[in-house]
């Protein structure tokens, strides 16, 4: 299996957040995470944000064109 390296792994991890990865794409940042705390501590700190953005669009209606530029500005991090 071939090794990605963090930068990939930050794409990956939206790409996961999104639904939007392969099973072959999910298998290699499985692999990154099992040895990268850094990108396990970025998983959980995405993860987290996503839900508090979701309870928080529950109450108010955030434009979609919002939410599209805050993912963009999100994954520069």
């Amino acid at each position: 299996m071939k090794t990605i390296s963090c930068r990939q792994a930050v794409t990956r991890i939206f790409e996961l957040l999104l639904g939007k990865l392969s099973i072959s794409q999910k298998k290699e940042l499985d692999e990154h995470l099992r040895f990268c705390k850094e990108c396990c501590n970025r998983l959980e700190f995405e993860k987290t944000l996503k839900e508090k953005l979701q309870n928080v669009s529950k109450q108010t209606k955030v434009p979609n064109s919002l939410e599209k530029r805050i993912a963009r500005l999100l994954r520069t991090f």
